[in-house]
């Protein structure tokens, strides 16, 4: 169940915002699928899902691929200056062929 404070609003901007970081990395970024809920600690999170193409690691480090997109998003969403700041983002990555192996239903 998702937990936020945002208003419905709010939501589908944010929602075209993530897209629009996801556009800033073709070829190298398939998806970015976000989700509101609680962490571990029971405090409001962001839960980012980045979905790499198999190309993407042969063409860069994965270490400096993963900080492009994390502060992308950090940066152009503005997490930690805005009415986002009260959630605390969480990045995940994985690439398209890991995905097909693993066919996790959340990666959709």
């Amino acid at each position: 169940m998702a937990t936020t404070y945002l208003s419905p609003q709010q939501l589908k901007d944010f929602a075209q915002r993530v897209e629009e970081v996801a556009k800033k990395f073709p070829g190298e970024v398939v998806r970015i699928r976000h989700s509101f809920s609680r962490d571990w600690d029971g405090d409001p999170a962001i839960y980012f899902k980045i979905l790499f193409s198999d190309e993407a690691l042969m063409r860069h480090p994965l270490t400096a691929l993963t900080n492009g997109v994390r502060n992308a998003l950090i940066e152009d969403l503005a997490l930690y200056g805005s009415e986002y700041s009260f959630y605390i983002p969480y990045f995940n990555f994985r690439t398209v062929g890991e995905q097909e192996r693993l066919k996790d239903p959340q990666w959709q």
